[in-house]
């Protein structure tokens, strides 16, 4: 198995450790992160339960590569958008009132953002690592 099979098995791990599903859509978000990352170089990722939409909980999937970074939702449906590093246009970190964290990217061609507990270091070294100048 290479290196790259390993990072895709450890993240469908990761999903399949915070919601079950059933053999066959097992199956198809392993086919569909691989087909989504393609010839990438996966640096690092992160899998966390999420609201979605405002009347949607899932799964959602964040993927660091050499080239971009991938958002992948996992609900009724799965989806993905990803974004270039060289289209950075801005990072946004806040503390907010209630003890999370904001986090915005925008990138030439959209932008999204992630609300979460300041106590949750692995999500704040995710986005660290985004941050982080590329060659």
């Amino acid at each position: 198995m290479t290196e790259k099979q390993q990072k895709i098995e450890a993240i469908c791990n990761s999903i399949f450790e915070e919601e079950s599903f059933d053999d066959l859509k097992k199956s198809s978000i392993k086919d569909f992160i691989t087909t989504t990352i393609n010839g990438d170089t996966i640096i690092t990722s992160i899998v966390a339960r999420a609201n979605l939409s405002p009347n949607s909980t899932g799964i959602i999937v964040y993927v660091l590569t050499n080239l971009r970074l991938i958002k992948i939702d996992i609900g009724q449906e799965i989806k993905s958008s990803s974004y270039f590093l060289n289209t950075i246009s801005s990072i946004e970190r806040n503390l907010l009132n209630d003890g999370r964290i904001e986090f915005g990217i925008s990138f030439q061609n959209g932008a999204f953002g992630l609300r979460y507990p300041a106590t949750n270091q692995e999500i704040t070294a995710f986005f660290q690592q985004v941050e982080k100048p590329r060659q």
